[in-house]
This record gives structure tokens, sequence and C-alpha cells, in this order.
């Protein structure tokens, strides 16, 4: 059985979470005469200010938003799932932000024009992308990646669905990925590889990664995973997956392939490869044991209740932290990534052998659209204290 969130911690949470008084709220929705301020989400971004929130609600006649540029920390998200969101000719680029800023988008599951393009580019401050999904397959394969993070120091993609030639591509950043599907989306659409990252330090936590699809070209075999001289930090349970085949219409690859760096993998994440080829490949130190982590397999949403699932050792004990979100540091007992001086720590569970520990998380009713919470658990297995890569949530 779960655990249960103490009654205490709600009242935290609330107010943890509750706005700044100089925030201001837009709302952007793409149908003539909504009463919304804006129709384009380009326009309501050029007049936002740092720490402003854009709502954009459902239109009634099938318009579309687009995409935009900016280096403001703003908070961006749906105010229903199904917002129509068009990124091919306007991709969404985050640019610039500074240090001490935070940029979030939540809540667009309904991209329109193939795959969902988002660029982030010399971010020093945080950036948290969750429940963004793209659906629909190109006219075209794709030739080039979908997402790109580069020169970028804490980023955050939780439930984020994309394909592209790679899905997404890792520069020289800091990343954490929860419950992404990479490759081929839900409905098995679009190819390319997952993933290819290069000089970055990646978590990867409970990830969905498959090459290949109906879009593929014949006999090219992507790896699910690409990296050089890169960390890569992979966690998960049931249900994971990183396969590099077999794609509907292509050889297959290895599931990772990593030259340089260092590759740390949970066995209970599934590695599938493509005929003939090796699930690992390349000169970078391999090591398999389990990688505590945190992932949950829905959205935050006020007044209902979120389900957590932390990986460890069977045995370890584990307490888990909930608090704000804060930027993606290094410590001696792994990435930090919850303000220590806002985290609610529950008490210890114990591990089992082949179970994750569950945690019920009541989210209270007053939380507002665009407010953000943090989960990262600390684990001690008997040897070693080590923190698992940390959860960052926007409420949608």
């Amino acid at each position: 059985m779960p655990r249960a969130i103490l009654p205490p911690f709600v009242s935290l949470l609330l107010g943890l979470a509750a706005p700044a008084a100089a925030q201001q709220t837009w709302t952007v929705n793409a149908s003539p005469g909504a009463g919304a301020q804006f129709q384009s989400l380009a326009a309501a971004v050029a007049a936002a200010a740092d720490g402003d929130v854009i709502v954009c609600q459902h239109p009634t006649f099938g318009e579309s938003l687009g995409g935009f540029t900016t280096s403001k920390g703003l908070t961006i998200v749906g105010d229903a799932a199904g917002v129509p969101l068009t990124t091919l000719s306007a991709p969404i680029q985050v640019v610039g932000l500074p240090a001490g800023r935070t940029f979030r988008m939540a809540g667009f599951q309904s991209v329109m024009d193939g795959e969902l393009r988002i660029s982030l580019q010399n971010c020093a401050g945080r950036v948290e992308l969750d429940n963004l999904q793209a659906r629909s397959p190109d006219f075209g394969f794709p030739t080039g990646p979908a997402i790109e993070v580069v020169q970028c120091a804490s980023v955050h993609l939780r439930e984020v669905v994309d394909f592209g030639s790679p899905a997404l591509r890792i520069d020289s950043s800091r990343v954490v990925l929860s419950s992404c599907w990479l490759g081929m989306t839900r409905i098995n659409v679009g190819g390319g590889a997952g993933l290819v990252a290069t000089n970055a330090e990646v978590d990867v936590v409970q990830p969905r990664f498959r090459t290949g699809g109906l879009l593929s070209a014949p006999g090219v075999g992507w790896p699910a995973i690409a990296a050089t001289n890169s960390v890569l930090r992979i966690a998960g349970g049931a249900g994971s997956l990183v396969s590099g085949g077999p794609p509907v219409s292509a050889t297959g690859g290895p599931a990772i392939v990593a030259n340089g760096g260092f590759v740390h993998v949970d066995p209970a994440v599934a590695l599938a490869a493509g005929l003939g080829a090796p699930t690992t490949a390349g000169t970078a130190t391999f090591v398999a044991g389990s990688v505590p982590a945190t992932w949950a397999a829905t959205s935050a949403r006020a007044g209902q209740t979120l389900s957590l699932s932390t990986a460890a050792a069977a045995g370890a004990a584990v307490w888990l932290c909930v608090g704000l979100p804060s930027a993606l540091a290094s410590t001696p007992l792994g990435t930090l990534g919850v303000e220590p001086a806002s985290a609610f720590v529950l008490p210890a569970a114990v591990a089992t052998a082949g179970a994750p520990v569950a945690t019920a998380l009541p989210l209270p009713a007053a939380l507002l659209r665009g407010q953000a919470f943090a989960a990262q658990a600390v684990v001690w297995d008997g040897a070693a204290l080590r923190m698992g890569a940390p959860l960052a949530f926007v409420v949608q």
C-alpha cells in the first residue's frame, strides 16, 4: 500500500506554492472574441514580465498557438490538455535565461504539425518542461533534432513525448528526464534516436526510448541513446525501456552507444537492441547497479492525489523530501533538486525487491495552474547515503 503524506504537509505545500504578490496572470486564446487578453502566445510572451504566468485556453474554432523566443522567467501552462500548438515554422526558443530565473511550460498534449520543436540555448537559469507531447507524424521524416539543449545549467523534462533525428540533443548541459517517451511516441509514430548527449550530465528516469518507426529510412539502425564524454544515470522500474530496435522499418541498433564518460544503468530498466546488435557499445565505463530516483505516471493537478514511485535497492531506507524546486547542483550525495530550507521529509520507508516505494501525495484544491514543487529521495543502503534524481512538477 502507498504511504500517505501527513496532513501538515498539505498546508506546507500550499504555503510554499503561493504566488508572489507582483506576479501577473495573462490569458491567451487563439479564437477571436474569446475574451482573452491575447490571441497569440508570442504576443503574450512579449508583454509579460519575469515571474508572470500565461494561461492558454482551448480555442473554439480550431486555431492553434505558435512558438516564440524569450529570455524571461515565465510560466506558460495549458488550461486544457488539448490546447493546439504548432512549432515547425515558429519553434519555442528560450535563449540566454539569466541565473536566478525560471522558465516553465506545461500542459500541451496536442502538437499539430509533427514533432515538438524546442530550443534551449545558453540558459544559466532553470528550465522546467512538463507534459508536452507530440502525437502526429510530420509530412517528411525529421532531418534534425526536435529538442535541443545547449549550454544550459539546469533543465528538467517530465512527461515529454517527442521524435526527431534525434528527439533530444543535449550538449554541455545538465538535464533530468523523467517519464519521457523519445524516438517513437505513444501511438508508435516518429523515429530516429531518442537521446544524443555530448559533454553532458544527464539523469534518465523511467524512460520509454524506442528508435525507428513508420517514418524511418529502411536499413538505418539508430541507438536509443548515443553519448560522448558524458555522465548518464539511468533509473526506473517496471515499464521502463531503452530500445534500439526492432523498429518497424529499420534494422535496429544498440540500446546505448557511449564513448568516453560514464554510464550507470539500473538493472530494472529494460534494454533491447535490434537483431544482431549489442545492447551496449562504446568505450565509456558501464556500471550496472541500483540507481535511486523518483517518478510519477501522471501530471500534477489541484485537488487530486499524485502517486509517486521511488526506486532503491532492496532493504534500503528511503526518505522522500518534497519542497520547492531548486537549480540542479552537485553534492557529495548526488544531484540536488529541492531547496533544503523548504523541504518536508517523510518518515523512512524500506524498499522491497522488485517494487518501488509508493507514496500518495494529496494536492490542495487551492493550488493554481503554474505553481511548482519538487520531490527527491534520500536513500541509505547500509553502506552509503545517496540522493535520487530529483523530480519537478508544474501544476496543470
